[in-house]
């Protein structure tokens, strides 16, 4: 029914974010594990804020040992990954970055719409990725491919692209506020210095300080991974790069990264990248044709309903072969 006239509308509470102190941290893996210098690092994506890193971990290399067993593979340990982790780090830079409440009625209306950043120029980001995503997904440019929502907000107008989210989510399966949160973060990650540095450096506490690694990273992951791989140090060595999910084939993106571009860190000498075509993340994919460096790029066949998931990517063959010939595992 309608709203009772004079009374406000109700706020939705900003998420609960664990304080600095009672943040979990990432959790190494053991160095010696595969027989060799090589080391495997997951760098998982966004909205893993208060999920205990430990059980992520298990749930990676559970899917990951479905894929190597497919293909002849023993399984791993999951004591032997390394696995940053960033999700309640990332979480507090966000809720420190936000200004903008919105109702329960405005995400009825339009979940996406309250995913948008609220400073102008992560939000300018957040309409040129969806419009860009859109665009490279198959949208007609009829004129309006421009359209915008304006809902206000307890910080002024809130501007969302409508139609390019929808076109997203209708051509992939994927749901509006999955796309949504994922561009928002890395509009909020790429616009804003501190949260990047904040983030990588949140993620070197649990990197290997040496040897090889094989690095596989997912969604925003993907992302922080090229960043985290850009920089000058000389160790660890990287033996592999591993992307899935990866929303690295716009320029929006790239042209923002540490590289300067679309270009693999000098200092990879083998990068595979997996994307699944019903996945309304891993936009602009294949990559190869945009970037240079690329070793390996293979499609995978991901359920629809489950287009970008991690478990799902993992789970398949071409991926788990390309982690398990840069690790030299072992054959079954």
């Amino acid at each position: 029914g309608e709203a009772a006239v004079g009374l406000a509308p109700t706020l939705v509470p900003p998420p609960r974010v664990a304080e600095a102190a009672a943040q979990l941290h990432g959790v190494p893996g053991r160095p010696d594990a595969f027989g060799t210098a090589r080391q495997l690092v997951f760098l998982h994506g966004r909205s893993q804020q208060g999920h205990d890193p430990e059980a992520l971990r298990r749930e990676w290399t559970a899917a990951l040992n479905g894929g190597l067993v497919r293909v002849g593979y023993r399984p791993i340990d999951p004591a032997d990954v390394f696995f940053p982790y960033y999700g309640d780090r990332l979480a507090a830079l966000l809720h420190t970055h936000e200004a903008v409440a919105t109702t329960f009625d405005a995400v009825a209306a339009d979940p996406a719409a309250a995913a948008a950043p609220a400073t102008p120029s992560a939000r300018a980001l957040y309409d040129q990725l969806l419009a860009q995503a859109a665009e490279r997904a198959g949208m007609p440019d009829d004129g309006t491919s421009a359209q915008v929502d304006e809902r206000i907000g307890l910080g002024g107008v809130v501007r969302v692209a409508r139609r390019p989210l929808d076109w997203l989510a209708h051509h992939s399966g994927i749901d509006r506020l999955v796309i949504a949160g994922v561009f928002r973060d890395v509009a909020t990650y790429l616009d804003d210095r501190r949260i990047r540095d904040d983030v990588l450096a949140c993620v070197r506490e649990t990197v290997p300080a040496s040897g090889d690694i094989v690095l596989v990273g997912h969604s925003l992951g993907t992302v922080i991974a090229m960043d985290l791989l850009a920089g000058a140090a000389a160790e660890p060595g990287v033996t592999g790069l591993v992307t899935l999910g990866a929303p690295l084939g716009m320029d929006t993106v790239y042209d923002r990264l540490l590289t300067r571009g679309p270009h693999c860190p000098a200092r990879v000498p083998w990068w595979f990248n997996g994307w699944a075509p019903c996945d309304g993340v891993a936009i602009g994919c294949p990559l190869r044709g945009h970037w240079s460096g690329l070793t390996v790029e293979s499609s995978v066949d991901n359920p629809r309903d489950r287009a970008h998931d991690i478990d799902a990517y993992l789970g398949q063959p071409e991926v788990a072969a390309a982690i398990a010939s840069r690790l030299e595992l072992p054959r079954g």
